[in-house]
């Protein structure tokens, strides 16, 4: 396994950013979370005079970019209030897997996609098993079934159930310890042991949008779940978080599996295809586009007058 893992070119950062998991201690409910979104570039509105039955038009529109454009605040305790676009999964590849069923557990209908993430792979009909195949899926903000209160980050993916007696651990371990049959169970409306003969139940991947209190550098993590014979140390040290100040690093974003072993899951910063980070954007970013967007308000009004004195 360690040859194959070593074939995977995601880079890796050193400062990685604490966050809490419903799924990483194998527990189900009540753990806490910490998320914040990465805010948009900068807007660029056009200004131009507007019809007069239609001056009005454009401000509610900027209102709502205004909206957009604002940062998703932070929220620790109980739960998120807000996710990422962008979140990555590394899924382990076994002797049964395929690009393209791993590609549509994920809602991906061509494999293809997942190839920019995965430069390391020549020939998509020959992997090693025990590769890791990173998959791209969006990090949402979510509320458990039964207390719509409690929320927290995941990827929410659709699964057909197949009939025939499936159960929650078997739907888990189609998603290669991504997710666990008890996580299954807090998270649909189903309880264990009574899914429906045909239907579809949700799927949620927990994820990391990172945390602007200890970096606002980095915006994107991978997913990574411990297999057997891999401890906290062992990915912390291939994924490059090797020094004391790196590893204590990696500890405050993965708090309580220091010591894990063979089960429970990693989060650990990345580059995106494109070589991005997604960083957050920094308190007076986030002052310049509202400034810019109060100022583009601004314009339209002045012109919207001078429009209504010359129709006058």
């Amino acid at each position: 396994m360690g040859s194959a893992l070593a074939r995977v070119r995601v880079r890796v950062l050193a400062q990685p950013s604490p966050l809490h998991c419903p799924i990483c201690l194998q527990s189900t409910v009540g753990v806490k979370t910490i998320a914040s979104l990465v805010v948009p570039s900068p807007l660029s509105v056009a200004v131009a005079p507007l019809p007069a039955g239609h001056r009005h038009a454009m401000l509610p529109l900027l209102l709502v970019l205004l909206t957009g454009a604002t940062p998703a605040v932070s929220a620790s305790g109980d739960g998120c209030r807000a996710g990422c676009p962008l979140a990555l999964a590394a899924y382990y590849f076994s002797a049964e897997s395929n690009l393209t069923f791993i590609a549509s557990l994920f809602g991906i209908a061509d494999y293809t996609k997942l190839l920019p993430y995965n430069p390391d792979i020549a020939d998509p009909n020959y992997i090693v098993t025990g590769y890791r195949v990173i998959v791209p899926f969006p990090c949402s903000c979510l509320g458990l079934p039964a207390d719509p209160a409690s929320t927290f980050l995941a990827g929410s993916l659709s699964y057909t159930v197949s009939g025939g007696g499936e159960t929650y651990g078997d739907v888990a371990s189609q998603f290669a310890n991504l997710t666990t049959a008890s996580w299954l169970a807090a998270t649909n409306a189903y309880p264990a042991g009574k899914l429906p003969a045909a239907g579809k139940i949700d799927v949620n991947v927990n994820c990391s949008c990172g945390d602007k209190r200890v970096s606002r550098r980095y915006g994107l993590f991978l997913t990574y779940p411990l297999w057997e014979g891999e401890t906290f140390s062992s990915v912390a040290e291939h994924y490059g978080f090797s020094s004391p100040a790196q590893l204590e690093l990696l500890r405050r974003f993965n708090p309580g599996l220091d010591g894990a072993s063979g089960k429970g899951i990693v989060f650990i910063p990345v580059k995106d295809a494109d070589g991005s980070y997604h960083p957050m954007e920094s308190g007076a970013g986030t002052l310049l586009h509202f400034c810019e967007i109060c100022f583009y308000i601004k314009a339209i009004k002045h012109r919207q007058a001078k429009l209504d004195g010359l129709l006058n």
